[in-house]
């Protein structure tokens, strides 16, 4: 937990396909809505990985 705090919750974490964590963030607003769905699009956009690596 000392990578992402001890802030509370809503805790919201964007992982990509590879299961790498590419976002977390704390809490919620409009603006933090906002910056999440694009989190959320750049981590789709990543290739697929192989099933080999």
């Amino acid at each position: 937990m000392a990578w992402i705090g001890y802030e509370g919750f809503p805790l919201t974490i964007v992982v990509d396909k590879k299961g790498i964590v590419r976002h977390a963030v704390h809490g919620t607003n409009e603006t933090k809505r906002e910056e999440l769905l694009a989190k959320i699009k750049e981590a789709e956009a990543l290739p697929i990985p192989d099933e080999e690596e």
